[in-house]
């Protein structure tokens, strides 16, 4: 199994460097606040912080400036492992979320991804090619967002050289 953690780029190199550190997390939304104690989250989804995919500012950067770490779990390993909370009910991450102690976490492999493969792996299916394919024609014909469309020719330049 394979999970992502995404983060700024100063903070992945460090993390590549001397390993995860825990750290408490307050997501701030519409209509509450949530705070987390110290621990890493990690999700089987890499999220991207663009409308395009997830929405805008969820992280506190654009997709442009996030960074991707993976983490390998063996096929050895139950998953998941003691210490590990789960939580599938968190609208600003797609997919399943863990967190766990940055200890458990450094225990295993970890590699880090460029953004076009992570914009590949959330547009592995034809279903997901498809929709990116109409959103972008509709972007189009409405003049453009006005803004992240670096990003946008990014994910159009993946599709063509997915296809």
């Amino acid at each position: 199994m394979i999970l992502f953690h995404t983060t700024k780029p100063d903070r992945a190199d460090s993390i590549m460097a001397g390993g995860f550190r825990d750290s408490a997390t307050v997501n701030k939304r519409l209509t509450a606040t949530y705070r987390y104690g110290p621990g890493v989250w990690f999700g089987d989804v890499p999220p991207l912080d663009d409308e395009l995919f997830d929405g805008i500012g969820l992280f506190n950067f654009d997709a442009e400036r996030q960074a991707f770490i993976a983490v390998t779990i063996p096929v050895i390993v139950r998953w998941p492992c003691e210490g590990v909370q789960s939580s599938a009910a968190d609208s600003t991450w797609p997919g399943t979320q863990y967190w766990a102690k940055a200890a458990i976490w450094n225990q295993f492999p970890k590699s880090r991804l460029s953004l076009d493969d992570v914009i590949r792996l959330r547009l592995a299916d034809d279903k997901a090619k498809k929709q990116m394919r109409q959103w972008l024609k509709r972007d189009r014909e409405y003049g453009g967002r006005g803004y992240g469309e670096e990003f946008a020719a990014r994910v159009k330049r993946v599709l063509e050289e997915m296809d």
